[in-house]
């Protein structure tokens, strides 16, 4: 039986390769600088390779960021950031499985080609000014459930989504 050798860095480059190894040195660093939760540590490792494997077009980013989901909910849970848990649980955690089922639905077509469409002026400022509607009401809704910082918290959540 013949062992595949499988070279999970053979299209990266080398400012990738030392990108990624140097900020994987400065989250252990943090870890231990600030006395984190090994949980805390997971979801920042996790949170920056599924951002670095989404950017070079890899379906394992899912993968990683469905781990990065369920430890960042619970880091948030436990900071009481609870507009940043129902993002994770309510809106990342159902899409990763539907960006998985279409990545892999469309991977068996030929064409790599992704269309990418610029909003209006007039969509833009529809956007930000509901953001900021939304933002303002979410900020409240947290406030009343006894939410930490929760006018951030409402911030990061719009900006995100």
């Amino acid at each position: 039986m013949k062992i595949k050798n499988i070279n999970i860095f053979k299209d990266w480059n080398l400012f990738e390769k030392v990108w990624l190894g140097l900020f994987t040195l400065i989250n252990i660093y943090l870890f231990i600088a600030w006395s984190d939760t090994w949980v805390g540590l997971i979801a920042s490792l996790t949170g920056m390779l599924c951002v670095v494997l989404t950017a070079k077009g890899k379906v394992s980013s899912f993968y990683w960021g469905l781990i990065n989901i369920v430890a960042y909910s619970y880091v948030a849970y436990q900071s009481r950031y609870f507009g940043d848990v129902g993002l994770n649980l309510l809106y990342f955690l159902p899409m990763t499985f539907i960006g998985i089922y279409y990545w892999k639905k469309n991977s068996e077509q030929d064409t790599k080609t992704v269309i990418v469409h610029s909003l209006s002026i007039k969509q833009k400022f529809v956007w930000f000014t509901s953001s900021i509607v939304v933002m303002y009401f979410l900020g409240i809704l947290l406030r009343r459930i006894g939410g930490t910082l929760p006018f951030i918290d409402s911030t990061t959540t719009v900006f995100q989504s």
